[in-house]
């Protein structure tokens, strides 16, 4: 469901708005990103997500490669940035265009103004604050598609808190109450 999903807002068909995850493009930044456009798209405001690396990049993140094909998603260099309302994802702080509506971010708040909304929670990983807004279980009704976003959410809060170790956090891992489907 979130590859057929990615293959069809590709086409950028009544998008208005991009999430834009942070050039480090980890994992919890492409997941992350794709996630809260996918849910975006549920509520009826059509969203792409932008991997923020150039499409030659791919292949070296191995723990995106086998999640999603290269040919279904878009790139930082596939688009005209200032063509769209952008929100941040995974960072706060990086002017891109004049229209940054929105940001989701799990460190420091920067402190910057964004026009429709800001969620900035110190987390272990920035999937949980997607994972809080998507409300799976009230938004979501067909079992298939709620697996495969938890299964999604599940692999990024691992990978990103490093399996909660407690030692490389000094915050309540809030995270480990979304990994409980």
């Amino acid at each position: 469901m979130i590859n057929q999903f990615l293959r069809n807002i590709k086409l950028l068909k009544n998008v208005k708005q991009l999430v834009l995850g942070n050039p480090t493009a980890d994992m919890d930044s492409c997941v992350g990103s794709i996630l809260l456009s996918y849910h975006m798209a549920e509520v009826h405001i059509p969203t792409a997500p932008i991997i923020n690396y150039n499409r030659q990049s791919f292949g070296s993140h191995f723990e995106t490669v086998e999640l999603f094909h290269v040919d279904d998603l878009l790139f930082i260099n596939d688009v005209d940035l200032k063509q769209y309302d952008l929100i941040l994802y995974d960072h706060n702080d990086i002017n891109y265009t004049n229209n940054q509506i929105g940001s989701i971010y799990h460190h420091e708040d920067k402190g910057q103004h964004f026009t429709q909304f800001k969620k900035i929670e110190k987390v272990g990983s920035a999937v949980t604050l997607v994972a809080e807004s998507m409300e799976l279980e009230k938004n979501y009704k067909c079992k298939q598609e709620i697996g495969e976003i938890a299964q999604l959410i599940m692999k990024t809060i691992l990978i990103d808190t490093f399996n909660f170790q407690q030692n490389q956090y000094q915050i309540r891992w809030v995270d480990q109450d979304k990994t409980n489907f």
